[in-house]
This record gives C-alpha cells, structure tokens and sequence, in this order.
C-alpha cells in the first residue's frame, strides 16, 4: 500500500497551543506525531492537534519502526462520538487490514446498548471489513492499562480509537484512557476526538 504524504516540520512551542499545527493539519487526513515514552510536551501537542484541529492524530512511539503496517488493527470501542470518528476516519485503513479486532471493555457502569462490539463489527461487515468482537472486564483496572495489555498481547500493529470521549471539559478530563495510551505509546495510535 502506497500513500501520498507531505511532511513539513517545525518546533511546537511547549507552553501554548500551536495553531500553525492546527491549522495545517485541518487540511489532512490525518496528522502524524512522533512520542516518545513520559513526553508531556509530546503528549500536550497530541491533546492539542485533537481538540483544535477536529482531524485525527496519529501519534508515532518513537522506539518503532518507520514502516506502518496493518497487519492487525485493534479497534478500542466505548461507544463514544469520539471513537465513532476515529472509526470513520480509520475506514480507508480498516478496509486494507490483515486481521480487525474490535475490543470494549466492560466497566462499572456498563454499556449504553448490548454487545456494543458486536454492533461495530455489523457496521464495519456493511463496509467489508471483517472484524472480531471482544469484551474484556476492567475488573477494577484503568481501562487504558487493559487496552494497552489486550493490544500488545494480540499483536496489534496499530490502535485505532477515540480520544477525550466524555462530554467535559479537557482540563477537568484530560482522559485518563487517552492520557495513559498517550503517556506511554507502545504502539502506533490513530486518534479522533
């Protein structure tokens, strides 16, 4: 698979939101954003593309390989607007994917509807795109710390997800699911908000 990319680099600053980088990316497809482990200036950068280009980010661990690869995209789904997005936007992705895993991860507070993975994969199916639904517990974990062990454990080559799903706001939230994926990126990470 071949992709057209422009690459343009320059310094973000740390303290302030960057809206050159906004403003740029909200004429791509997505935006591509090297990370490295406990980066906070990184990871504040990644928050900032999300929330104030509209577009989604991919957020790049710097110890990875240059080469993406689609081998096996794992689809975090809580049912969010912002996962719904992120979805969409990875559709072009998805439809080239060796294996799709769809994963919710039951909490507390339970789904909005039954077997929301299930309900995915029939979305995805509509768009041929074969995918495995799976529901993990949270049994009392973060939910982003099962994620990351549920996407390593299988093998995913890239995380596909939502970002900052809650309707509150991003100083209050600061996702903790994002957050920790962000915090330490293990794993290439698509994401929309």
């Amino acid at each position: 698979m071949s992709v057209a990319a422009q690459i343009e680099t320059y310094w973000l600053e740390p303290e302030s939101p960057d809206r050159y980088a906004s403003a740029v990316a909200r004429c791509s497809d997505f935006t591509m954003l090297g990370l490295a482990a406990d980066d906070d200036c990184g990871r504040r950068s990644a928050e900032d593309l999300l929330t104030a280009s509209g577009r989604p980010v991919l957020a790049w661990p710097a110890q990875r390989p240059s080469r993406v690869s689609l081998d096996r995209v794992f689809v975090a789904w809580d049912q969010s607007a912002a996962a719904a997005r992120a979805v969409f936007g990875a559709l072009p992705l998805l439809k080239r994917a060796g294996e799709v895993s769809v994963v919710a991860v039951e909490t507390d507070e339970g789904p909005c509807v039954s077997n929301p993975a299930g309900r995915l994969c029939a979305y995805l199916a509509g768009h041929n795109i074969p995918a495995r639904p799976r529901t993990l517990l949270a049994e009392g974990r973060g939910v982003g710390g099962v994620l990351a062990d549920a996407a390593l454990e299988w093998g995913a080559t890239l995380v596909v997800m939502g970002a900052y799903g809650r309707p509150r706001a991003r100083e209050l939230l600061l996702g903790r699911t994002t957050r920790r994926m962000l915090s330490d990126p293990r794993l290439p990470l698509l994401l929309a908000h």
